[in-house]
């Protein structure tokens, strides 16, 4: 009976240390923190606010309204930079959100006016040399900023990307291409202007 009792205490004591164990781990997380699993972030929300719109429907000149939207995109790109270093992403987000709104805006408003004059191929290249260079900065950005926010970062690099392939092709698209057609023009005006002349030669 007493071996019974004694086997009994050893079982109670072994699971109350074993209790005490796990309860001490517990308080030792629970004092460490808790765990938190990383979460992407959400993206940029793309948007032109009021005052900026007043601003760019105020100007209807191709080149200042573009040029506008220029500075006003470099003004929001300028600031995420400022927000990286102060590792604030959420708001670089946010100013990211802007620029791209601002960068749409411009495409959208240049596809609106005749490709083939002077002063919209202008308007287009300077538009193009400016991605170029966001294009970089971008980048400088990305290799600074947590992994949450690079899928944003990518993200945002594409659509640049994506803004300047635009520009480029509508410079080009009438630069290039209608040169050649002319050339063909004239090519097929020859050999039109010629054809009488073959005939005259065979008439006796």
């Amino acid at each position: 009976m007493t071996k019974r009792v004694n086997r009994i205490e050893v079982v109670t004591c072994g699971f109350s240390l074993l209790l005490l164990t796990f309860c001490l781990t517990s308080i030792a997380q629970a004092q460490d923190g808790p765990v938190v699993t990383s979460m992407p972030a959400p993206p940029p929300m793309k948007f032109v606010s009021d005052q900026e719109r007043s601003q760019l429907e105020a100007e209807r000149d191709i080149k200042k309204r573009t040029q506008l939207n220029i500075r006003l995109a470099e003004e929001k790109l300028l600031r995420a930079e400022v927000l990286t270093n102060e590792q604030d992403f959420a708001s670089v987000i946010n100013e990211l959100g802007n620029y791209q709104g601002l960068i749409d805006d411009a495409l959208k408003f240049l596809s609106s006016f005749p490709a083939n004059k002077d002063k919209t191929r202008d308007t287009y290249k300077r538009l193009e040399i400016t991605l170029r260079a966001h294009i970089v900065r971008l980048e400088i950005m990305r290799r600074t900023t947590p992994a949450d926010y690079t899928d944003n970062f990518k993200r945002m690099i594409e659509f640049v990307r994506d803004a300047r392939t635009q520009a480029l092709n509508s410079f080009y698209d009438d630069n290039v291409i209608p040169d050649e057609d002319k050339k063909k023009k004239k090519e097929n005006k020859a050999e039109t202007s010629q054809k009488p002349n073959e005939k005259s030669n065979k008439q006796p």
